[in-house]
């Protein structure tokens, strides 16, 4: 896929989820090769369940636990899922991206509090 075609295709799953949807991009074994995955935006409750995590010092389980929840499988490159070498890498870096929702989620909330 191009990354137009990324772009349009998120864009589409956003009108069909309801909710916003990010297209996250990996380089697997060489430049041709792309690991393409679809994260909606993670619901109140999985924020919530996430910032408990976070807060009782288990940040990386809480990503995990929104890549759970919010990856949209069937139209994610299944390596985004895996748990063995070589392919793990490509989850872990899902699970980074979605602890990055999580903190943009609540930094959106302190600016506009201010």
């Amino acid at each position: 896929m191009t990354k137009e075609e990324v772009i349009k295709k998120a864009e589409e799953l956003t009108v069909k989820e309801g909710v916003k949807v990010y297209p996250i991009t990996f380089i697997g074994k060489d430049e041709s090769d792309l690991v393409i995955g679809f994260i909606k935006e993670p619901s109140f409750l999985v924020k919530a369940r996430a910032m408990d995590k976070v807060y009782t010092g288990m940040g990386f389980s809480a990503n995990l636990e929104i890549l759970s929840a919010c990856l949209l499988t069937e139209h994610s490159d299944p390596r985004l899922l895996s748990e063995t070498y070589p392919n793990d890498r490509y989850k872990l870096g899902a699970a980074k991206y979605c602890g990055d929702l999580l903190l943009m989620a609540t930094d959106q909330t302190e600016k506009k509090s201010d």
